[in-house]
């Protein structure tokens, strides 16, 4: 059965001729409350815990070797950017689980390997992430860590990104390699815990993923990139439900593909270039494409966090309001090997 769908904004009327046999779970999906109304669905919350981008204390120098080893060290330098709520929610709005894309009025959009690999720096060719979820979790604990599995700590598997920060508060200067080693496989769990895999506990990592860090060249060798964006797919797909209330996974990923791809949501860049991440990093390889967007933004000219803007702006969207091609050999040549090795695939 086909109907009709009218979206209305300040200057123009979208009608649109849905087509049900494609879009198939539109009675579920949360773009049906919008349009019913009266009852608006709610901002999402988003669920992320980025410790291991935001420390009180700076990612020590030291373990920046085994960062770039095991495929994270890019990811590292994006740093902590705030999330926009609104935003993320209104582009929810316009995913569709059927297709695994967004529905624009310019056409159909989605995320790629593509923007992950230079967004974030994060490998995707390589071995899948897959292993056994059963583990010998104390001996994994105990091995990798240095620390046995908290038996009041521990949730199906799971371990609290907290404690992780308790036991790694800083590296001492006199740390060995086995220490040094340790210290950054708490900080990748965390990373991925809290950032790349997060899910809607906010503070859980599971133990499990120790698995595959136990030599890190070895971690380098799998597509983390892979699994990060199949991760955001999930959670685009849990969230886009019509009695969906939050959202996890990377959505830092989501938000700064939306900044790259739709200039008209994004803030305008300043000047000034944020250094909270290490002290003295220009003696370090050079960040993805995504540490841009650590420059200050300055949002006075921008509406920003605001929901029913976000909905007429994309009801309105043109486009010449799409960057169609956001890296351009112009971009990739100045960018760092580890964001292009992919590119074969």
């Amino acid at each position: 059965m086909t109907t009709l769908l009218i979206i209305w904004g300040s200057n123009a009327i979208w009608i649109l001729d849905l087509d049900d046999s494609v879009l198939t779970m539109q009675a579920l999906h949360r773009s049906t409350r919008v349009w019913n109304g009266p009852e608006d669905p709610c901002i999402l919350t988003i669920r992320r815990n980025s410790s291991a981008l935001h420390r009180l204390v700076p990612l020590d120098e030291r373990i920046v070797g085994y960062l770039e080893e095991a495929g994270f060290y890019g990811t590292t330098r994006i740093s902590f950017i705030g999330i926009d709520w609104h935003l993320i929610t209104a582009l929810v709005e316009r995913w569709r689980p059927e297709t695994h894309t967004f529905h624009f009025p310019v056409g159909e959009m989605t995320i790629t390997l593509q923007n992950v690999q230079i967004t974030l720096g994060l490998p995707v060719d390589g071995l899948p992430i897959i292993g056994c979820v059963e583990q010998d979790y104390d001996a994994l604990c105990l091995t990798l860590l240095g620390f046995p599995f908290p038996e009041n700590n521990k949730t199906g598997g799971r371990i609290q990104i907290r404690q992780l920060s308790r036991w790694f508060p800083n590296l001492p200067n006199n740390a060995g390699d086995v220490e040094m080693q340790r210290y950054a496989r708490a900080y990748i769990l965390q990373l991925l815990g809290g950032t790349l895999f997060a899910d809607k506990s906010n503070n859980l990592v599971h133990i499990t993923y120790l698995q595959f860090l136990e030599d890190f060249e070895a971690a380098g060798k799998y597509s983390w990139g892979s699994a990060t964006l199949a991760h955001q797919y999930r959670q685009l797909c849990l969230a886009a439900d019509i009695d969906g209330a939050e959202i996890a996974g990377p959505v830092i990923l989501l938000q700064l593909w939306a900044w790259d791809m739709l200039p008209f949501l994004a803030p305008i860049m300043g000047n000034v270039l944020r250094n909270d991440i290490i002290p003295n990093e220009d003696l370090f390889p050079p960040p993805p494409f995504g540490h841009r967007w650590r420059h200050a933004l300055e949002t006075t000219g921008t509406s920003m966090h605001v929901l029913t803007k976000y909905r007429e702006m994309i009801d309105m969207q043109t486009p010449d309001e799409v960057i169609w091609e956001p890296y351009p050999e112009t971009v990739i040549r100045d960018l760092p090997v580890y964001c292009s090795s992919g590119r074969a695939i």
